[in-house]
């Protein structure tokens, strides 16, 4: 949930903190993205301040500057976490374009783009894996009216692409 301030009580509950709560997934990268959607909805009113008030240090060891495998399998949890929980809220059918885009951008989009740069043997098979979930899932995703709006010519082009390659479609 990095980049905002959120009350506690929209995180936790109204009830008193306790530290052996779990909200969040553990051992697993990627654990906001499980939540947030949900969170968000539960959101009566925000506040948008232009200045910042906390700073993102970047690590060199950080997750952002390198790559294993199980990032990409957390992502696909998480990813498939947000169906689940706005399944169980009830918010599935209420939000469906927008659930549907953020998946796209989630599970797809971004895991894509995490593993072009690097080699590895299943990279082929992974790709193909994340086209036919895509597929499966939301298979008209392209049709989606935030997707034109939010993913680069560039990127709709690859995603093209890599679908025709393996779901011929």
């Amino acid at each position: 949930l990095w980049g905002k301030i959120y009350k506690r009580s929209v995180i936790f509950g109204n009830e008193e903190f306790n530290k052996d709560c779990k909200v969040f997934p553990e051992d697993i990268y990627y654990e906001d993205n499980a939540i947030f959607a949900s969170l968000y909805l539960k959101i009566k009113r925000f506040v948008y301040l232009p200045e910042p008030m906390y700073f993102y240090y970047q690590r060199q060891g950080s997750q952002v500057h390198h790559f294993n495998g199980k990032q990409l399998l957390d992502r696909w949890q998480t990813s498939h976490m947000i169906l689940e929980l706005a399944q169980k809220e009830g918010n599935l059918k209420k939000f469906f374009t927008e659930f549907e885009f953020l998946f796209t951008q989630i599970f797809y989009v971004n895991s894509l783009y995490q593993m072009m740069p690097y080699e590895f043997i299943e990279k082929k098979d992974f790709s193909k894996s994340l086209a036919l979930e895509q597929k499966n899932l939301f298979p008209n995703f392209r049709n989606n009216p935030y997707y034109p709006k939010r993913i680069d010519p560039f990127t709709r082009g690859m995603v093209n692409l890599i679908m025709d390659i393996f779901t011929g479609n």
